[in-house]
């Protein structure tokens, strides 16, 4: 019978890894600095966070959009493609690059990011009623969309945004820049005032003639 010494304890690792580390020392090396490095890089932003993370550098701010656009400038954010530097827009009032924009809010989707813009200064539209021409001023307003990939940094993103869109804290700002366009709305005609009260005075006379047209045709069909 063997007698075992105090304080022995069997090997009973397999004798293929008896004194060997299970990695080379080299090997070891590079996990930990490829471990350490992964925590170095911000993660990913997608989704909601990018749109968080545009959102709260461009929303409120403004904008010069570097390419011409155009508007319907009604009640609606109208259709405006981008294309590299390009923008095609089928609106029938168009703006010359370097407009002054004010950034409404930005959205994300699979594949594309819509900026809506509302254009700082107004456009005068030309109408006719009866022998009068009239003025209105009109709102205009963009919604710029930019292909990107399905998914993207913020990063990324903002890299497709930069050839369209010039960032600016301020409106001030803005319109100090070079690249602005200085476009004003179109100033009324002389004597507009004088054309609004004889416009006014016309419309009162055909809604009377209206109303007394009616009132004789009621007359009429009673008799």
């Amino acid at each position: 019978m063997h007698m075992r010494p105090p304080g022995f304890r069997p090997n009973l690792e397999p004798p293929s890894t008896q004194g060997r580390l299970p990695y080379a020392p080299g090997t070891m090396r590079r996990l930990f600095a490829l471990v350490a490095l992964a925590a170095l890089l911000p993660p990913p932003v997608r989704g909601a966070d990018l749109e968080g993370a545009l959102n709260a550098r461009w929303r409120g701010s403004w904008a010069l959009i570097e390419a011409a656009s155009a508007s319907e400038c009604n009640s609606f954010y109208n259709d405006n493609d981008a294309h590299g530097t390009r923008i095609d827009g089928g609106g029938a009032h168009r703006f010359a690059p370097g407009e002054l924009a004010h950034v409404e809010r930005i959205g994300t989707k699979r594949g594309r990011i819509d900026v809506f813009l509302d254009i700082v200064e107004q456009v005068l539209a030309a109408r006719r009623d009866g022998p009068f021409t009239l003025y209105d001023p009109l709102h205009c307003k963009i919604q710029l969309k930019i292909p990107v990939p399905s998914s993207v940094t913020f990063e990324a993103a903002e890299a497709a945004l930069a050839p369209l869109l010039e960032h600016f804290p301020s409106d001030a700002l803005a319109k100090a820049s070079s690249h602005w366009n200085r476009r004003k709305r179109e100033p009324y005609p002389p004597d507009y005032d004088r054309t609004l009260a004889e416009y006014e005075v016309w419309k009162a006379a055909q809604l009377n003639a209206a109303v007394q047209k009616r009132m004789d045709e009621a007359i009429e069909e009673l008799a």
